[in-house]
């Protein structure tokens, strides 16, 4: 013997069950229709957060973001994308405020030093990219190296050591030459030099080099940082 068993809704159960639906999809439709088909919800301002040498309206033409689009249909992942391809932009995220704003968000790089070629002046930042400058930059040390807009083993090791080395000392450094990757020289504002050999154990030579500048002489070399040398 075969048993079933059958089990129905109540009726005012069913009935409850189809208006919700019915409203549901008459909300859905009536959001598609506002977001999709009015010109409620279109971009009317565009915000730029976190320049500082970009120009708020550059990011917002490389961006391609328009006036007019509506939000819903903005790809604020293409957007980004295209503004990721600046040197400046460290990082971007594009998103959207609802009635009527798209928010740029931008980190940029920072130059830890600059260069010179054929008389442009250049930031390069902490991980080599490098980034035009309007004028010559301040506070940041001139690396001098062969062919300095090209990468090399020359350009690596002045940028490792003009990155870590302190504010403080870094304000206090004109030039970083690097002639051989094995030879590191600072080029102090006041004229002194500070060979430095190759761009390891900076921390030990940051400690050295401290100890140094306190020191008469004007050439130092603290390649070995526990037998620095006086010439």
């Amino acid at each position: 013997m075969e048993l079933s068993a059958k089990f129905t809704l109540p009726r005012t159960a069913r009935i409850i069950i189809q208006t919700v639906l019915g409203l549901t999809m008459v909300v859905s439709v009536a959001l598609a229709v506002v977001l999709f088909m009015t010109p409620l919800f279109v971009v009317k301002n565009i915000q730029v957060d976190g320049v500082q040498v970009l120009k708020e309206e550059h990011v917002i033409k490389v961006s391609e973001i328009k006036p007019g689009t509506r939000l819903a249909q903005l790809d604020t992942h293409a957007a980004a994308l295209r503004v990721a391809q600046l040197p400046r932009v460290k990082k971007v995220r594009v998103s959207v405020a609802y009635p009527s704003r798209a928010i740029i968000k931008v980190d940029e790089r920072v130059g830890v030093a600059f260069f010179r070629a054929e008389g442009i002046f250049f930031e390069i930042a902490a991980d080599e990219v490098v980034m035009k400058s309007r004028v010559k930059p301040r506070n940041i040390p001139e690396i001098v190296v062969p062919n300095p807009d090209k990468a090399s083993l020359q350009r690596e090791a002045a940028v490792k050591v003009a990155q870590r080395l302190p504010a403080d000392i870094k304000e206090k450094v004109k030039v970083i030459r690097v002639d051989s990757a094995a030879m590191v020289v600072l080029v102090l504002r006041d004229g002194r030099r500070i060979e430095m050999g190759s761009p390891t154990r900076i921390a030990d030579k940051v400690v050295t080099l401290r100890i140094v500048l306190s020191q008469e002489g004007r050439v130092w070399n603290i390649a070995n940082p526990e037998l620095p040398t006086r010439r």
